[in-house]
């Protein structure tokens, strides 16, 4: 029996998210559910919490046969999915979700990762005022420091800058971190020579790719959303130390459905551990390579490849056990 997975998305409107953004995820996001098609699958856009009925079933629902304008997505009734694949706040259980929600308070809080995987971190130091925060920007070494927000992404409520200067704005939430700046003039041999960011790409417990980001020129930000740019390479091309250590970061991390992203720099002070994301970015055909194309397929396989019914789905404080994937 074919295998029914919802995409679930923010909106499905032509003007907002994440189908109002046209230079990437307008294709991409109708590319992968045509990916999920090939590959035998009932693939549907779905959105919005207030459609879900429980036990994997929406109440509406859109397809499609080609990448097509929003308007003309054609609406379904109710589907039941086997699996839900979340890329906009899917809030409901008992149903196979990817990434799993039980390792969302890990893989999307930067102050827990520190927590748990701070050996391969900057000096860090969680705050919960603004006088802690000062009193650690002044404690660490170096003229720069970051200061993040850790539940924050793309790059948002992320400050970097000189120590006696960098101000961090009043209607900030706390707690906050505060970060070693890591001194990227070095680059890294092989890859960048200047500031980057090298994102490793995880389906279970398989690492199938990563995507080698640069900041616009003057920039400190290399998230794509904020100008950066990137290129795609195969996991063999990875430095074999920063695949060892996203293998034992993977190995921490309870056993459950996931595709998610782990974030590494190379600084003066070696490769380090800067974020893991639960819901990386999608990439339409157009804009990348092979390497990206191969990256996409590895995902839906992994999606295909899922054991999902009753007794693997997400249910509120349940505990379940799944077969690593690709190992």
């Amino acid at each position: 029996m074919a295998k029914t997975i919802a995409f679930f998305v923010r909106n499905v409107h032509p003007q907002k998210y994440p189908f109002s953004v046209r230079d990437i995820y307008y294709r991409a996001y109708q590319e992968y559910l045509l990916e999920m098609k090939r590959a035998g699958a009932k693939a549907f856009f779905v959105t919005g919490n207030d459609t879900y009925l429980g036990d994997g079933r929406f109440s509406r629902a859109w397809t499609i046969d080609k990448v097509s304008e929003v308007e003309n997505f054609e609406e379904v009734g109710e589907i039941k999915a086997d699996l839900v694949y979340n890329k906009g706040g899917f809030e409901g259980s008992g149903v196979t979700i990817v990434t799993d929600p039980r390792l969302e308070p890990v893989i999307g809080n930067k102050a827990v990762i520190y927590e748990k995987f701070s050996q391969y971190q900057p000096k860090s130091v969680v705050c919960n005022s603004a006088e802690e925060v000062a009193a650690a920007i002044a404690a660490m070494p170096g003229d720069m420091v970051v200061v993040k927000n850790p539940v924050s992404s793309a790059g948002r409520q992320v400050y970097i800058g000189k120590k006696d200067e960098l101000k961090v704005p009043e209607h900030e939430t706390y707690p906050l971190l505060v970060q070693e700046f890591l001194d990227m003039s070095d680059g890294a041999p092989g890859l960048a020579e200047g500031i980057h960011d090298l994102r490793i790409l995880l389906t279970g417990s398989k690492i199938i790719g990563a995507t080698l980001r640069e900041p616009a020129p003057g920039k400190l930000h290399a998230n794509v959303s904020q100008g950066g740019s990137e290129r795609f390479l195969r996991a063999g091309d990875i430095p074999a130390e920063v695949r060892d250590m996203a293998v034992d970061i993977d190995s921490q991390i309870e056993d459950l459905p996931r595709y998610y992203a782990i974030d590494f720099e190379r600084g003066k002070q070696g490769w380090r551990l800067m974020e893991l994301n639960a819901r990386p970015g999608l990439n339409h055909s157009d804009n990348v390579g092979p390497i990206a194309d191969e990256m996409r397929t590895s995902l839906i396989e992994y999606l295909m490849g899922l054991e999902t019914g009753p007794e693997m789905a997400l249910t509120h404080g349940g505990q379940h056990s799944f077969n690593r994937a690709g190992k």
